[in-house]
């Protein structure tokens, strides 16, 4: 792999034209170490379960050690639901900060923004996008039959400028530019992207 950022949509599609160079006994091992993982996600989503963050921290670990469980072997789960629990928590999460960060200025309600306010929306940012590259790379996968969908949107049938606009913007964050850019990129080539 290289320098290469394993979770691009360029990691992810070299990942999958490589699995074939992999002895099956490799392949074997990693799928036992990715199954202890989502054991262990299990276990701690118990613990947390009634906690406000941690949920969508562990489901989205857990979404993407499924998503290479499922290039690898045959998986019941599925990573998509896993990793819409996780935006949802994240969601949910960030919906809590706006509102202990709302004040009523000069009868207006405004969030005061900071840098923990700011790393939150990116971890929500970071988990959409993620699911979207994940989707992308899934060439001939179970999520090919599924629509590409964005905060609600099905981003297979807006025009870039529509799909540059949703996109949520977390300055402070470069990765989720460079994944949002790549995912444009990428339905702009297949021709999914109306122009």
């Amino acid at each position: 792999m290289g320098v290469r950022d394993i979770l691009s949509i360029d990691g992810l599609d070299v990942v999958r034209s490589n699995i074939d160079s992999c002895s099956p006994s490799v392949i074997e091992e990693v799928v036992m170490y990715l199954r202890s993982a989502c054991e262990q996600f299990d276990r701690a989503l118990e613990i947390s379960s009634e906690d406000v963050m941690w949920p969508g921290f562990i489901n989205y670990n857990k979404a993407r050690t499924l998503y290479f469980m499922n290039l690898l072997s045959e998986s019941e789960e599925s990573w998509i639901v896993v990793m819409d629990d996780a935006i949802k928590s994240r969601s949910r999460l960030n919906r809590l900060i706006d509102e202990v960060l709302t004040v009523n200025q000069a009868g207006k309600a405004c969030v005061i923004d900071t840098h923990l306010r700011q790393f939150f929306l990116y971890q929500e940012e970071l988990a959409r996008v993620m699911k979207l590259n994940l989707m992308l790379s899934d060439v001939g996968g179970k999520s090919k039959t599924l629509p590409i969908l964005y905060r609600g949107f099905n981003i297979e049938s807006v025009k870039k400028e529509e799909l540059m606009k949703l996109f949520v913007n977390v300055d402070c964050f470069p990765l989720v530019t460079s994944y949002q850019e790549r995912v444009i990129e990428t339905l702009a080539i297949d021709g999914n992207l109306s122009s």
